[in-house]
């Protein structure tokens, strides 16, 4: 049964969702603007720069809302008066140049915007008696209500915008202190500038917009890898269909967004070994791209691990009188918050003494104090037991469920069981392996490769393997650090090393014949639609689904553009009558393309 009702509202929350997009992306692109045909910029440092600066900009606007009010919304008008004038000024003056810059970091931020706007679509399919607001996250999906994670930086920014009491906070004895602030501040940079919905609807599509910017991550690391475009985007269209993924963009707790900023720090990193030198700009970027990571959410540290190992490995690559700078920036963005957790809202070490310490309710011990208690408590036994069980963890009860097949009934035609279709969302949230899904095929592609030699094509991704292990690496390291046991759920998790899996073993992936990538691509896409996008909340069993038709025809004019796109780069390997085209095989000069040119 269908809704016979005005498109307004859709219109509404999709037009919402592009103007947020262009308002967070404005500043940092008049800057980039402003600069251009004057400073050497790769592709990748604009797109950093571009989603860095709006980072920053929300982060000191906290602060500035923090102080008073009037002086968060004066900071707000002052931000975007000067990032008009200042692309106005570009145009006039470098017209050419700023064309040049459109056209380097389009890519990404258009498929921010086309994938943002398929996954609101079929986030609102369902009509209902909710509000269009972050809430509906909490019921959409599962039976179980989901606790209020993605409400809790909207929550804390509207008692930071009204100035009101920060004691009780929300959720239980959850203080504003024990998560960080930075999705908060950027709702409250661009909070003064609504002009149509709810707080709460302008937070859900600003925040999804946040959460979406992985793609940058994704698009600027499979860039520094010096992978070809049109297998980026053959890559980046399958993971926009991943269930995984989609979920974690509109369920909008900041960990992908915290993901981004690991990513970008990667290809910093990867640049500056490339290369063999680094550059004041280089370790900014780095160092700023970092300690956003940390105030976005603290459990992307995770992520570190490995490319510490290997910053230690290359040290003389890196020159102290560089590096110190860059710590001293970074020092500057996380003292605030420090200062805030110890003298505003103390303790402010909830999460680490949670999962490092196993210390679940709120004490006044340090964490230093609280880990050594917990580990005096057990032997060596247990504690080597409970290391066991985290890494067990990683690939959950049911690991050959990745794909959501054990949804469907097979026999004289093809059911749908509602409870296997819950249990494998819930498996592909909570657990490393099922969330990987049909990438996991990957794995296959690469064990055969290493069997065989060279006698298959290369991965689509240079490097790709280098992904795998440092994402193995970092896994490892968080069994070990968490407390345990069992306690490695892909939501204590940093979601840039679900990321750093996915995009190894999607290159692996794409040394697969065309036809069978396509096969691959179209069991995501029916993975996504059957076991996520046409479950109805809960809350609506009791009566008649409706489902909105002009979201339904958003969600598939957008679900179309991307295939489209993904069609688009693949066309020559379909007409090829000798398969993969030359950019996937080995000693191929195509699979070390040049360095995109500087605008």
């Amino acid at each position: 049964m269908f809704a016979d009702e005005s498109v307004a509202r859709p219109i509404s929350i999709l037009l919402s969702y592009g103007f947020q997009w262009f308002l967070f992306l404005l500043p940092g692109f008049s800057i980039c603007a402003r600069t251009a045909g004057r400073l050497s910029q790769t592709a990748v440092q604009s797109v950093i720069t571009i989603v860095l600066t709006g980072a920053v900009l929300g982060y000191l606007s906290f602060w500035a809302f923090f102080a008073h009010r009037a002086i968060g919304r004066s900071f707000t008008m002052l931000v975007y008066a000067a990032a008009v004038i200042l692309v106005v000024e570009a145009l006039l003056r470098r017209p050419a140049a700023v064309k040049g810059l459109v056209w380097q970091v389009g890519p990404p931020f258009a498929l921010v915007l086309i994938s943002g706007m398929f996954y609101l679509s079929c986030f609102y399919l369902f009509e209902g008696p909710h509000d269009p607001g972050a809430s509906l996250g909490d019921i959409r999906f599962f039976e179980a209500v989901r606790p209020g994670d993605n409400l809790i930086p909207e929550i804390f920014a509207d008692k930071i915008y009204r100035h009101e009491p920060l004691r009780p906070f929300c959720c239980g004895d959850w203080l504003s202190s024990d998560r960080p602030p930075l999705q908060s501040g950027i709702f409250l940079l661009l909070r003064p500038l609504r002009i149509a919905g709810s707080a709460g609807l302008q937070y859900q599509v600003l925040s999804t917009v946040l959460q979406c910017l992985w793609i940058c991550g994704v698009w600027s690391l499979l860039t520094a890898l010096n992978t070809p475009a049109k297998r980026s985007l053959q890559l980046l269209v399958p993971l926009i269909f991943s269930g995984f993924l989609f979920y974690n963009s509109v369920y909008v707790w900041p960990k992908l967004m915290a993901a981004t900023f690991i990513l970008f720090a990667i290809c910093i990193l990867l640049q500056i070994l490339r290369s063999g030198r680094a550059t004041h700009v280089d370790f900014a970027l780095g160092s700023i791209s970092v300690s956003l990571a940390l105030l976005a959410h603290p459990g992307s540290v995770f992520s570190l691990f490995a490319f510490l190992l290997v910053v230690v490995s290359r040290w003389r690559t890196f020159k102290t009188r560089k590096i110190i700078p860059a710590a001293v920036l970074g020092i500057c963005l996380l003292l605030p918050w420090t200062a805030y957790q110890h003298f505003v809202d103390p303790p402010g070490n909830r999460l680490l003494k949670m999962h490092l310490a196993g210390v679940f309710d709120v004490d006044q011990r340090s964490f230093a104090r609280a880990l050594v208690d917990s580990y005096r408590q057990h032997s060596i036994s247990q504690i080597a037991r409970f290391k066991f069980e985290n890494f067990k963890t990683l690939f959950g009860p049911k690991p050959l469920d990745s794909m959501g097949l054990s949804a469907f009934r097979f026999g004289p035609g093809i059911h749908l069981d509602r409870a296997a279709i819950e249990r494998s969302r819930v498996l592909e949230r909570e657990y490393i392996w099922n969330a990987v899904g049909w990438l996991n095929l990957g794995w296959i592609v690469l064990a055969v490769s290493l069997v065989r030699g060279r006698k298959l094509p290369r991965s689509a991704v240079t490097g790709g393997h280098w992904l795998i292990i440092a994402a193995i690496v970092n896994l490892l390291f968080w069994c070990l650090l968490d407390f345990g046991p069992g306690e490695t759920f892909t939501t204590h998790s940093s979601y840039a090393d679900l990321l750093l899996l996915e995009v190894g073993l999607g290159g692996w992936m794409l040394a697969l014949p065309a036809g069978f990538v396509l096969i691959i691509l179209g069991l995501q896409v029916f993975s996504l639609f059957a076991v996520w996008v046409l479950y109805p909340p809960v809350q609506f069993f009791s009566s008649p689904v409706v489902m909105n038709v002009p979201f339904l025809v958003a969600a598939l004019v957008s679900a179309c553009s991307l295939l489209g796109i993904f069609f688009r780069s693949t066309y020559k390997q379909l007409t090829s009558p000798d398969g993969p085209d030359a950019s996937n095989r080995p000693g191929s000069d195509t699979l070390r393309p040049s360095i995109p040119e500087p605008v």
